[in-house]
């Protein structure tokens, strides 16, 4: 296995990131990242926002989901009172399965506040290149 520390990796995707993909045409290469030991991770409530995507919930139905709320415990909750939900669940999908210590995670997430409180919660995120 590629990932640091022979760790599975995690990525944990936020809405518009998905959304992007499937308007490239391209939310099926997430298949091929479970096909290389990648979990594809999709929280709760950023499924929740895909419903108001005609056809988007089907079209990524072969990836795996999370839909449980999880909760761990934080320092600094009201910095991510700022985020709308999707971020929100992101990061808290990440730090949850961040406390077990198993996993390698990364966010994709393209809100650039949301990045920022990333960094400041120490969880990998992915940023876009100008």
């Amino acid at each position: 296995m590629s990932h640091l520390a022979g760790r599975e990796l995690y990525l944990i995707l936020d809405t518009s990131c998905l959304i992007a993909l499937n308007e490239l045409g391209i939310l099926e290469y997430l298949a091929r990242l479970k096909e290389m030991r990648i979990n594809i991770v999709i929280p709760k409530a950023v499924k929740e926002e895909l419903t108001s995507v005609p056809g988007l919930i089907e079209d990524f139905e072969s990836t795996t989901a999370l839909t449980g709320r999880l909760s761990p415990s934080l320092d600094h909750p009201e910095v991510l009172l700022r985020l709308d939900p999707g971020e929100r669940d992101v990061i808290l999908t990440a730090l949850s399965l961040r406390e077990s210590g198993r996993y390698e995670i990364r966010v994709v997430i393209d809100d650039k506040r949301a990045r920022n409180v990333c960094k400041k919660l120490s969880i990998n995120s992915w940023e876009q290149r100008a």
